[in-house]
């Protein structure tokens, strides 16, 4: 198969070949070739990746201290410091 080198590609071919990185145009153009059908399946593998609904953190401790007997005082505790702090004048 025999491909044209695009005009405005020419000296990056030329360029790759006087470095050594390929031998010949047509390496050149095979690798490519191979860059792009690799990005390509790249692309459909990743576009294809389903992800789920991801759950906090911090889920798998909700409600574990619904039952705890101190809860009913620190929340009275924790309601009479938001008055206090809603009420006090501002530190400035």
């Amino acid at each position: 198969m025999q491909v044209e080198i695009p005009s405005d590609m020419t000296p990056f071919v030329k360029r790759l070949i006087s470095e050594r990185r390929f031998l010949s145009p047509s390496d050149v153009l095979a690798e490519g070739l191979r860059l792009l059908q690799a990005r390509e399946s790249l692309r459909t593998e990743v576009i294809d990746m389903s992800i789920g609904p991801l759950a906090h953190p911090l889920t798998p401790f909700a409600g574990m201290l619904r039952d705890h007997p101190l809860l009913p005082s620190w929340k009275q505790a924790m309601e009479l410091y938001r008055q206090q702090s809603n009420d006090a004048p501002d530190a400035s």
